[in-house]
């Protein structure tokens, strides 16, 4: 039996400063498989937090401001 492993790329960025942010956080997935950024955002979901899921648009760099935290999944290999 042959074991097959994979490296799984994920950045998380904090940028709350107070609690001024409107949502708690914002996962990004450009990657076309999409196999880890929904366990992401239900996970986060599940433990009562509030946060968006993007997978076609890159986010304005502005706009990231208005989260706690930025999870950006660029795949594995």
């Amino acid at each position: 039996m042959r074991n097959v492993g994979f490296v799984l790329v994920l950045f998380s960025v904090c940028l709350c400063a107070g609690w001024a942010s409107s949502q708690d956080f914002f996962v990004w997935d450009p990657d076309p498989n999409h196999s880890s950024a929904n366990s992401i955002q239900v996970a986060l979901e599940l433990t009562g937090y509030t946060g968006d899921y993007d997978s076609t648009t890159s986010p304005d760099v502005s706009s990231l401001t208005d989260y706690c935290a930025v999870f950006i999944c660029l795949g594995q290999w």
